[in-house]
């Protein structure tokens, strides 16, 4: 398959396990260069050998999207690595079915909207200046579960 990605810069948040690292992987395999944000979840070794087979033009940061503070920093290395960044795709997500939205621990509360909205809305606004000197896309991830709520899920 060519998705016409060769030689392009994507950010990628939430690249370690699941579906962004399916999303990471395939990437790759088309030619783009990665930029994975993820949380330090212990999964980045065995990404790095999965992505290693593959290329060694990728590079990971670890952040805990909570600290949205931390975004900028990042937008700026890459694009001092790269030159560019053509994508930026919003995939980390916080799903937590432990408690009923009554229940819900305010902290929990918090983390989910820091993750869920203010990171997605923070690292778009950090990459737009870099994406509209030559065009480029941000592609946002989004779950069911917003067309098809459960009553566990806040």
């Amino acid at each position: 398959m060519d998705l016409h990605l060769e030689g392009k810069v994507v950010i990628l948040t939430g690249g370690f396990k699941g579906i962004g690292k399916g999303i990471a992987l395939r990437l790759a395999k088309e030619g783009a260069i990665v930029a994975v944000i993820n949380r330090d979840d212990g999964a980045a070794e065995q990404f790095d050998a999965e992505m290693k087979a593959i290329t060694d033009n990728y590079r990971t940061y670890l952040m805990d999207l909570n600290d949205t503070d931390d975004i900028a920093p990042i937008v700026e290395d890459v694009v001092k690595t790269y030159g560019h960044i053509d994508g930026l795709v919003n995939n980390a997500a916080l799903f937590d079915t432990r408690d009923s939205f009554i229940d819900l621990d305010d902290a929990l509360w918090k983390a989910t909207f820091e993750i869920n909205v203010f990171a997605p809305v923070g690292l778009s606004k950090a990459v737009i200046p870099a994406l509209s000197a030559h065009g480029g896309s941000i592609v946002h991830l989004g779950s069911e579960a917003a067309r098809m709520p459960d009553p566990t899920m806040a």
